[in-house]
């Protein structure tokens, strides 16, 4: 006999245009039937960076996924393989300069268990008992100069090169793609944001609005950012932990 826990939840999702752009860039996936959650952040200024962010979320939301955590995350890996080789071949084939990518964060949860994977500056945050923790680590150039000393963190808002990223799938042959886990509770608070949004929002800002119903909090972000005179495209996906119960499965472990 095997005895697990499954959470429940209630999660929601919202995009918006940057407000001088001709398309929007970002996507996001809210499978929360199969607990599974992503933003995709185009990269601005390359070309049909919606092309990429848009081909992570539907190939992502089309996998099959079992209740196996590490085989799930396998299986996204592997995909996310693919789809770096589906882009690399479209930029092949529209000329030499041309690079088509997108940076990715997703959360995946299984029993009371959390993996977050992510690729370039889109983020993560679990909010627990009003404190915020950011899951990700930007994969940015100037965080990787904070890590080494180069700068300060109060540097970082104003580096001529605090746009440049460093991972993205389609950016690369090889696909890095970075995971953490977390063990989830009732209560807890999970937000997934494209660096539109993040950006913008001190953590504070971020924190406050997380007690929100998850499209309450969304739409309260969104506009929050907008406030602030967001120029990028946002994104944000909002899951709150509703309950936990216990199952007796005989048959399938967690």
């Amino acid at each position: 006999m095997t005895v697990w826990h499954q959470l429940s939840w209630r999660s929601a999702g919202q995009s918006r245009k940057g407000p001088r752009r001709a398309v929007n860039e970002d996507a996001f996936l809210d499978a929360s039937e199969r607990g599974l959650w992503v933003v995709a952040d185009g990269m601005g200024g390359h070309a049909a960076g919606d092309l990429a962010s848009d081909e992570i979320c539907r190939e992502l939301g089309a996998l099959e996924l079992n209740p196996t955590i590490n085989e799930c995350i396998a299986r996204i890996e592997a995909c996310l393989r693919r789809v770096n080789t589906s882009l690399r071949n479209e930029a092949r084939a529209r000329g030499p300069e041309v690079l088509i990518g997108s940076t990715f964060a997703a959360v995946l949860i299984r029993g009371r268990h959390a993996v977050c994977l992510w690729s370039g500056d889109s983020r993560a945050y679990l909010s627990r008992d009003d404190a915020l923790f950011q899951l990700t680590r930007d994969h940015k150039l100037v965080e990787d100069m904070v890590c080494a000393g180069e700068i300060g963190a109060a540097d970082v808002a104003h580096h001529p090169h605090r746009h440049i990223i460093t991972r993205a799938i389609g950016a690369e042959a090889s696909v890095h793609i970075d995971l953490n886990h977390v063990t989830l509770t009732t209560g807890d608070r999970l937000l997934l944001c494209t660096d539109g949004l993040s950006d913008c929002l001190d953590p504070a800002t971020i924190a406050g609005t997380m007690r929100d119903d998850p499209a309450d909090a969304v739409a309260c972000l969104l506009d929050a950012g907008d406030a602030q005179g967001r120029k990028d495209d946002a994104t944000a996906v909002a899951i709150t932990i509703t309950g936990e119960s216990a199952i007796d499965d005989r048959s399938t472990a967690p």
